[in-house]
């Protein structure tokens, strides 16, 4: 399941999300829009985690 965190800039979020994601998960992706922004058309439509992952 995706997980979104909002909140205040420079307070840590993605550095806590990346740790997070390394201690509790084998596999783990992060995606950022701002650097890699032809990625967002995947999102687009249907969010099913299914079709994501693939």
């Amino acid at each position: 399941m995706p997980l979104l965190l909002f909140g205040a800039r420079q307070t840590g979020k993605t550095w806590l999300l990346r740790h997070f994601g390394r201690e509790y998960y084998k596999n783990c992706v992060y995606i950022n829009f701002e650097r890699m922004s032809v990625l967002a058309e995947y999102f687009e439509g249907d969010l099913q985690p299914a079709r994501l992952i693939r």
